[in-house]
């Protein structure tokens, strides 16, 4: 269905909002639907003739903001707090880069 209105935004989701949203959605849904879907003796047209007013319908959802409000995994230490071996990892990219040839500013003025 088309939402013809030019002020309605896009609210995007993660995955795990939207599951939440269609597993809680989905319970009354699917319930409705098989008694619809019974009630036309599981024929396509008869379900879409005799629901056509509930199958076009719309749906309301709640409105959650898109910011998570917990943060997920485990909490980040700072560098300071990290172990050695964190340091090294963290580190790597710095250290395996070329070392350029600098002369030192002693050498240069002598």
């Amino acid at each position: 269905m088309e939402v013809e209105d030019s002020s309605e935004t896009v609210r995007k989701f993660t995955r795990r909002a939207l599951y939440d949203i269609l597993k809680e959605f989905k319970g009354c849904f699917k319930s409705d639907f098989k008694k619809k879907w019974t009630a036309s003796s599981y024929k396509d047209q008869r379900f879409l003739n005799n629901n056509e007013q509930w199958l076009t319908s719309s749906i309301e959802l709640p409105y959650w903001s898109a910011e998570p409000t917990q943060k997920l995994g485990r909490p980040t230490k700072t560098f300071e707090e990290s172990s050695d071996r964190s340091k090294r990892r963290k580190t790597k990219e710095l250290r395996e880069q070329p070392k350029t040839n600098v002369t030192p500013m002693r050498n240069r003025f002598e």
